[in-house]
């Protein structure tokens, strides 16, 4: 991320971070968030480097994707959503 190009930046990384997560799990894959990893991104040039990350960009988000060792046999119980509806609702 370029410094001058978003106002909000973490803000959109947060955002289309969320949107890969959701997607991967539609593909059945996991996904893990690396906080530690942006912290280091940051305060080792050494790092920034061998990523190839450019001096005047910033890592937003990390996160691994990949193939779970588990597989869930059920999910958390949940309510259906009680909607109530303001106005017309047209089809």
């Amino acid at each position: 991320m370029k410094k001058s190009i978003a106002t909000t930046p973490e803000v959109d990384g947060a955002i289309a971070s969320t949107q890969m997560v959701l997607l991967a799990e539609t593909l059945r894959l996991g996904t893990c968030y690396i906080g530690f990893l942006i912290w280091a991104i940051g305060n080792s040039k050494e790092l920034k480097k061998f990523l190839e990350i450019p001096e005047d960009n910033k890592a937003l988000v990390a996160f691994t994707v990949g193939y779970p060792d588990v597989e869930f046999l059920r999910f958390v119980a949940c309510n259906l959503a009680r909607v109530s509806w303001l106005g017309e609702f047209e089809d």
